[in-house]
């Protein structure tokens, strides 16, 4: 018998390689131990049209007598047409498909691509004895675990236990699907050679590119909503330590390999386990390097610093919300005292740690959401995740949210590989609003340029950055969801080609430039930027729509109508814009109409400055900042007329007692985490780099809402007295 496994096309790959498909690679070990001859191919990378090519010449030239294809909800549509090719090339040709979209909804995988079988649950034994029965002469019907067509209905088996003796299995054979070429394929030195020396407040960052994802357990003990395991029946089946970490010094002597990823969706549910698989990592397989996911209150220093030690380099906790309603409604029931300690001890140990939330769950909602925001002020990530939570075959929600037409009927008969956002109490417009008040990471990348204004500091000839830039750019593909590159003009950065180069590189996917856009009056400019991928968007700060008050603070005469020739090229090239609105006191009556000229012209994103933005590039002087009480009102009719005119607008500067983010987002708290950094040097927040020159005024002191407050500048409080706050 000959058996040909096949790993179908991702429709959305991830910018990662964590190695050849586990299950099937496992699979197919299984089958050689028995005496099958087998072939493997993984077409994760590849185009549909790629796919079926291939698999028809590889089907032509093997002869197999049995096809396997894994299927999930995403690449259903593919897996669909892939079966169709083999059927149409060769009809008599069994083919088996199996993966957790086929144990989810078999009777769809069924009628969507006419396989002979789809396979329900571990396929561990179910596949051998599809293929022993096959080699017998049979038909397959009397395997557990089987469901096929009879007479246009399908017809399941008796249902196939999970499997728990997990230390009798082989390891993963990845030979079958190329592993070696692979993993090398995926490797991208230059972006290792620029992450290699960064670090971050004595931890190493770590770029993980091209990696060996294994298993040492499967399932959970926990049946959050919005997981497929949280319709798993059985209880967590465990390797034995001896065995996960022969198997991980094993594939890291046979592929000479030190980067893998430990796959499961608890890791240090067992203490004692892990640490003693720990202590075997030290002995057997010292050297390699791993990455994991784990809860945070199931972590402790101690753990922490026998992980680091046997070569954990970053942590991934789910804490999805900080609300302890929604943490109920959704099954995790984190307990939440633990996790400020969990990430400081992951810190602490000299590893990475990484914040995942979640907006829109069940019982979420904007409260909850700045309950949320308010709880991460005690905790202290490397990098944030923050995601809509979406609908998935298996998961506790999948039923709510079909009756509710969330997943609208025949949804699965169609193509589409994106999940259905979670929109069964929530809209998706108000889940978008709930969402923008959690907070990523910005990085200012304070990239050593000069200025073409001469309104503060950052006036200085520029200098060229080099390896600093591009360090500096390492350290923001790690630890940033975006990144603007300023620090003053940026298109005066010296070396700002070989720069966007090692962005492109690094996988930086949203880079913007800081810039008065005065040099994008060159439309040959414009379009050489606009040719790199990797350039997002520019930032532009503006001062004030008047042409005299904008060009008298920038210094500049004409400066404000060569900022808007170089932003109306760029727009109209189909570059984004984020610009910084900085006015003073005389500019607030004409705050509206400013919003929507900008609107029209093509903007669609706006922060609204008191004073000084976020890394504090471009700020104004106390005597020309506005009152706070006059500013919060007047950016309470911009908020409007950005509303009205599609602009997404954020306010920045203003304490909560004066805007409570109903109209527009507050940018402190979406900027929790934002950090300016500069060449390989430890960034720093930009938060804690403004807090020494805030304050309180005597009011604040039983204010319902100090904990999400910063306070205000000092010297303005000095000036103008607290008459202006009002305590909650």
């Amino acid at each position: 018998m000959k058996v040909l496994l096949i790993n179908p096309l991702n429709p959305d790959p991830p910018p990662a390689y964590f190695g050849a498909p586990y299950g099937l690679s496992l699979l197919g070990a299984i089958l050689k131990a028995r005496g099958v001859s087998v072939v493997g191919r993984d077409y994760d990378r590849f185009t549909q049209e790629e796919m079926l090519a291939d698999a028809a010449a590889l089907v032509a030239a093997e002869n197999p007598d049995l096809v396997g294809v894994s299927c999930q909800s995403s690449n259903r549509g593919g897996v669909a047409a892939l079966v169709a090719r083999l059927k149409a090339l060769a009809p008599g040709l069994p083919v088996v498909v199996g993966g957790a979209f086929a144990t989810s909804d078999p009777e769809v995988v069924l009628r969507r691509t006419g396989a002979d079988w789809v396979a329900v649950g571990d396929g561990e034994e179910t596949l051998p004895e599809l293929v022993d029965d096959l080699a017998r002469g049979g038909d397959g019907r009397g395997v557990a675990g089987l469901v096929w067509s009879e007479g246009g209905k399908a017809v399941r088996a008796p249902e196939r236990a999970p499997f728990t003796d997990l230390d009798s299995l082989p390891a993963p054979d990845f030979d079958l699907f190329d592993a070696a070429a692979s993993l090398a394929r995926f490797r991208r030195p230059r972006a290792e050679e620029l992450a290699g020396p960064v670090t971050a407040a004595g931890r190493r960052c770590l770029a993980m590119h091209s990696a060996i994802m294994l298993l040492s357990s499967r399932g959970c003990v926990y049946r959050c909503v919005f997981c497929p395991m949280s319709t798993f029946k059985g209880k967590p089946r465990l390797h034995s330590p001896a065995y996960f970490v022969r198997q991980v010094a094993d594939m890291a002597r046979r592929y000479r390999w030190r980067d893998f990823v430990f796959g499961d969706n608890f890791f240090t549910r067992d203490r004692e386990r892990v640490l003693e698989i720990c202590a075997l990592l030290r002995r057997e397989a010292p050297g390699i390097q791993w990455i994991c996911m784990t809860r945070a209150d199931a972590m402790d220093p101690a753990l922490a610093r026998a992980m680091a030690a046997a070569g954990c380099r970053e942590i991934s906790y789910g804490v999805e919300s900080g609300s302890p309603r929604v943490q109920k409604s959704i099954g995790k029931r984190l307990d939440l005292e633990l996790v400020p300690a969990a990430f400081a001890a992951t810190r602490e140990a000299g590893m990475q740690a990484v914040l995942m939330l979640m907006v829109g769950n069940p019982g979420d909602d904007l409260e909850s959401t700045r309950e949320t925001a308010t709880f991460l002020r005690g905790v202290d990530p490397d990098r944030v995740l923050v995601h809509k939570t979406k609908v998935y075959p298996g998961t506790g929600i999948h039923a709510t949210a079909t009756a509710a037409g969330v997943v609208p009927a025949g949804f699965y008969d169609g193509d589409d590989h994106q999940a259905p956002v979670y929109t069964v109490e929530r809209t998706l417009e108000q889940i978008e609003e709930m969402k923008v008040l959690l907070p990523s990471r910005t990085h200012y990348v304070e990239g050593a340029a000069g200025c073409v204004n001469g309104c503060c500091p950052l006036r200085r000839p520029a200098r060229k950055a080099g390896a600093a830039l591009s360090a500096a750019l390492a350290q923001s593909a790690l630890r940033a969801e975006r990144a603007v590159l300023g620090g003053g003009e940026a298109l005066l950065i010296e070396g700002l080609e070989q720069a966007l180069d090692d962005a492109g590189e690094l996988q930086l996917h949203d880079l913007s430039l800081y810039t008065t856009a005065r040099p994008l009056a060159d439309a040959r400019k414009v379009a050489r930027l606009r040719a790199r991928r990797e350039l997002r968007r520019v930032v532009v700060p503006l001062f004030s729509p008047d042409a005299g008050r904008h060009d008298a603070r920038a210094r500049v005469p004409g400066a404000l109508a060569q900022t808007k020739l170089g932003l109306r090229h760029w727009l109209r090239s189909g570059g984004e814009a984020w610009a910084w609105l900085i006015p003073m006191e005389a500019d607030l009556p004409d705050l509206p109409s400013w919003i929507r000229r900008l609107a029209a012209e093509g903007v669609r994103e706006a922060l609204l400055v008191h004073r000084e933005p976020p890394p504090g590039w471009g700020d104004l002087p106390l005597e020309d900042s506005p009152r706070l009480g006059s500013f919060a009102a007047a950016a309470a009719e911009a908020a409007l007329a950005a509303d009205e005119a599609g602009l997404a607008l954020s306010v920045f500067g203003l304490p909560p007692c004066l805007w409570d983010g109903r109209l527009a987002p507050r940018h402190e708290d979406r900027a929790l985490y934002d950090e300016a950094v500069s060449g390989a040097q430890a960034p720093v927040s930009v938060r804690a780099r403004r807090l020494p020159r805030l304050a309180f005024g005597k009011a604040c002191a039983g204010c319902a809402l100090r904990p999400s407050c910063d306070g205000v500048w000092a010297d303005h409080l000095a000036r103008h007295g607290e008459g202006e706050l009002r305590a909650a």
